[in-house]
């Protein structure tokens, strides 16, 4: 399934992260749910740090291991990149 979703157009992708939600929501967890699109990346970015990471991974899984590193810097650096590429899209 993961295949198939990666596949689609982002804006797509999008759409059907609308229809999941069932009632409003912060705006934190929408951010986390925008950043699935990449949890390949932020996967890999885990598998530095941790054996077995979640296949499923957003940003704030991906932060909060780097904060668990002490690397609270590379993580706030890191959350500033993903935060853009979501909201230029």
């Amino acid at each position: 399934m993961d295949h198939y979703f990666d596949a689609l157009p982002i804006d797509l992708q999008d759409k059907i992260c609308e229809k999941i939600v069932y009632q409003p929501l912060s705006a934190e967890l929408i951010k986390d749910i925008k950043s699935t699109r990449f949890s390949h990346n932020l996967y890999n970015m885990q598998k530095l740090f941790i054996k077995n990471p979640k296949k499923i991974v957003g940003l704030t899984d991906t932060l909060q291991v780097l904060k668990n590193k002490n690397l609270h810097v590379q993580a706030s650096q890191f959350e500033i990149i993903i935060t853009d590429l979501i909201d230029k899209d």
